[in-house]
């Protein structure tokens, strides 16, 4: 996230970060909607910064309505942290809340992440981590051509969409339009811990998979960043199923 906040400051971007205090992994859309957190500004000297004792989408929440009271910003960009915002992950993902928070206010929105690379290699050996500086300057680049292609400073993006970036861990070979996968690339575990007790951890191997069989052409979001891409796949912020099954039409007439 600092990699990002001075990219496009040094891009001539005035640009305000209002983040969570504490990591937020997993905390999807979760919001605080009574009782009190704390909001301090952690680095001396620099106003510009601002650190929400809450959740991702407190941060974009309380961002919008108490920071930018006057004026909503032009754009949110939420991220970037440490691991991929992939396919169905996404429904769980803090990076994620915080893009659709911005998007329900009206705000158009990038979420970007970075691949660790533990998620893509079965074998890592601990050398290397995520590649911020490059996930930075392409979220600049990002950012540039959505201004300059605008149709005004009031409509950078259409209403009520945003992007979804991740950015890939191996040799970066380009950025890609993606669709979104159906799969959830990084699912929980449950290992029993004694007498009604679980430890909860998670499964790469959805991820560390499509990275061993990177033959022929994809567009799947997953596949992509296992190849070296970033992907990009479009944000509406909507959990409403696009194409109407027909499930919901026949449940309200089975409840008559």
């Amino acid at each position: 996230m600092n990699a990002l906040y001075e990219a496009l400051r040094k891009a001539g971007h005035h640009v305000t970060m209002v983040a969570p205090l504490t990591n937020q992994t997993g905390k999807g859309g979760s919001i605080a909607y009574s009782g009190t957190f704390g909001v301090t500004h952690p680095v001396p000297g620099d106003n510009d910064i601002w650190a929400v004792d809450g959740t991702p989408a407190d941060a974009v929440a309380f961002g919008i309505a108490t920071v930018f009271a006057d004026r909503a910003p032009d754009l949110v960009v939420s991220g970037t942290n440490s691991g991929t915002n992939l396919s169905l992950t996404t429904n769980h993902s803090g990076t994620l809340g915080a893009a659709t928070t911005a998007l329900d206010r009206g705000v158009p929105t990038i979420a970007v992440s970075t691949a660790h690379p533990a998620e893509f290699d079965r074998d890592w050996d601990g050398a290397g981590g995520p590649d911020f500086a490059g996930t930075a300057s392409l979220t600049e680049r990002i950012v540039g051509t959505v201004q300059r292609t605008a149709t005004d400073c009031d409509h950078l993006m259409p209403r009520h969409e945003g992007l979804n970036v991740n950015y890939p861990s191996v040799r970066y070979r380009g950025v890609r339009e993606a669709e979104f996968g159906d799969i959830d690339t990084i699912p929980t575990t449950y290992t029993q811990d004694g007498e009604g007790k679980y430890t909860v951890g998670y499964d790469l191997s959805p991820l560390q998979d499509a990275a061993e069989g990177t033959s022929g052409r994809t567009t799947v979001d997953y596949e992509l960043v296992a190849r070296g891409y970033a992907s990009i796949t479009p944000l509406d912020g909507s959990l409403s199923a696009t194409k109407d099954s027909g499930f919901v039409g026949s449940l309200v007439r089975d409840l008559g």
